[in-house]
């Protein structure tokens, strides 16, 4: 992990945040400590001109909360240039922790079982022993996995449309279109007035 932080802070968009070019030892050493500098990788897309898939904000997300109360917990004085030694536990917690919507871990989805965790590695556990008995097949959990986010994403549908009014307008009506382009302060957030021709 700590080779592609790296490969990021070789790449010129740190002078995007700094407003010149920098090498990537005095970048470390005068401007950013390197909880800093993770939060600039995992923000790298937000910053540029692209945009990534929801899922993948939402789990740079969700490290960038875990790492942040793992590195300095609150009351704590401690440092926070170790950061680098809790990535690898900060992805473990994030992939066997059981999703809202599915009931289930990622890992569990995509292997089919529980990840062997350390403590498990010097003792064969019961868990371990009733996981190879008593589990269901991949696929089975998968349509599980699948039925409860589909529910998931129903119930979130009806809770967004909850009061939302369908629109009330008839073939040849003048309307105005609401514009989301960022404009001056004092410029309309709307366009038109356009003809309405047909409806869906």
């Amino acid at each position: 992990m700590h080779d592609i932080i790296r490969m990021f802070m070789d790449v010129p968009w740190t002078s995007i945040y700094l407003g010149k070019d920098v090498s990537e030892s005095s970048f470390g050493r005068l401007w950013f400590t390197g909880y800093q500098r993770v939060f600039l990788v995992l923000r790298h897309y937000a910053h540029t001109n692209c945009t990534l898939p929801r899922p993948f904000e939402r789990y740079n997300r969700s490290i960038l909360q875990v790492l942040t109360k793992a590195v300095c917990p609150s009351g704590s004085q401690a440092s926070r240039e170790d950061w680098e030694q809790h990535i690898t536990q900060v992805v473990y917690h994030i992939n066997t922790s059981p999703h809202s919507a599915t009931r289930r871990a990622p890992f569990q989805v995509l292997c089919g079982y529980d990840p062997v965790r350390p403590r498990e590695l010097s003792i064969l556990s019961a868990s371990g022993l009733s996981l190879i008995t008593e589990e269901k097949s991949t696929e089975e959990i998968r349509k599980k996995a699948r039925e409860l986010l589909q529910a998931s994403q129903t119930r979130l549908e009806e809770n967004a449309n909850a009061k939302r009014k369908p629109a009330d307008v008839a073939i040849g009506d003048m309307v105005l279109l609401k514009s989301y382009v960022r404009k001056g302060k004092f410029t309309t957030p709307y366009e038109g007035p356009y003809y309405v021709r047909n409806t869906v």
